[in-house]
């Protein structure tokens, strides 16, 4: 268990402010001012969050052969 500003993370999870840059950032929960408990699992290649939540934020993209919808942008 790691502590942060009095605050312990759960068995298996992890403090925002404690995580190394291969876990991922999803946040699950917040235990105060600034103290963030993440998900903590191995992060996709190329993505801050793991395959389960990269997948809920991007959609499933493995498939990199799908067109894409144009962007449009503003004049």
């Amino acid at each position: 268990m790691r502590t942060n500003m009095g605050f312990i993370a759960a068995p298996g999870k992890v403090l925002l402010s404690e995580a190394s840059h291969r876990q991922c950032r999803w946040i699950e929960s917040r235990e105060g001012f600034g103290v963030y408990v993440i998900c903590g699992k191995r992060i996709r290649e190329g993505s801050s969050f793991c395959v389960g939540h990269h997948d809920v934020v991007w959609g499933n993209r493995r498939d990199e052969q799908r067109p894409r919808p144009p962007v449009f942008r503003a004049a």
